[in-house]
């Protein structure tokens, strides 16, 4: 949040070098967009409960209501 384009592109990056040996990493976002192409796996968190939504093909295509917010 509140990153210039430059500074959300070397997060990204960052991010990505973590997870390329399979570590687990759990982010929290409002806006899923820039992470679609690079989780996953993907899950709202709804009423204090996490709704599991399943891999980057799955998300697409997904009728929670939460989740097209997000997108």
């Amino acid at each position: 949040s509140g990153l210039d384009p430059r500074e959300a592109l070397w997060w990204l990056n960052f991010l990505d070098q973590l997870s390329a040996d399979n570590t687990a990493l759990v982010l929290a976002a409002d806006d899923l967009r820039s992470l679609q192409g690079r989780a996953r796996q993907f899950a709202v968190l709804k009423e204090r409960r996490f709704v599991a939504v399943g891999s980057r093909e799955q998300l697409a295509g997904h009728s929670e209501p939460l989740l097209r917010e997000l997108l």
